[in-house]
């Protein structure tokens, strides 16, 4: 067995670093949202997370199908991204290259304005680091990805 080398710690913490900061704002919200206040051991891989359009006070001046709309494009687009991390956690050296996906799955509920994470267990093996990161992150204006255009009023609004 190779000796795993300690600057692989820094390489794999830069790598999340960077994967965090290439979501959008909106993701890295979802992100904080369902992630921010669980200790490892109470992440269950096979759980759903909630996050519902009534989490977000942006989606409250958009009209609800709308907000979800984005919602559920935002949620796609991040169960698309893959995390690439060199030396990581489960690596033997900092030569070794591993790539994950932020979720294992997705669920939708159109009653409820929400879309349901399931977490990949590279989130669970790294969920310290990604906490940090996520806290450390100084949180930018989320109106630019939401900004939806020309809308229209369909009388249902997110109070």
């Amino acid at each position: 067995m190779v000796k795993k080398n300690t600057s692989g710690i820094a390489l794999y913490k830069e790598d999340l670093k960077q994967s965090i900061e290439e979501l959008t704002d909106l993701q890295r919200k979802m992100l904080s949202l369902t992630l921010s206040d669980l200790d490892p051991e109470q992440l269950k891989l096979d759980k759903i997370y909630p996050v519902s359009v009534d989490s977000f006070p942006e989606f409250r001046s958009q009209n609800a199908e709308e907000a979800y709309e984005t919602l559920i494009e935002s949620a796609q687009s991040l169960f698309d991204k893959f995390v690439m991390i060199r030396g990581g956690i489960e690596a033997q050296t900092e030569d070794e290259i591993e790539f994950y996906r932020w979720l294992s799955q997705l669920r939708y509920s159109d009653k409820t304005y929400s879309v349901g994470l399931i977490f990949s267990n590279m989130v669970k093996l790294y969920l310290r680091d990604i906490q940090d990161i996520l806290k450390n992150k100084t949180e930018p204006a989320v109106q630019k990805e939401l900004d939806p255009g020309p809308t229209r009023n369909i009388n249902k609004k997110i109070e």
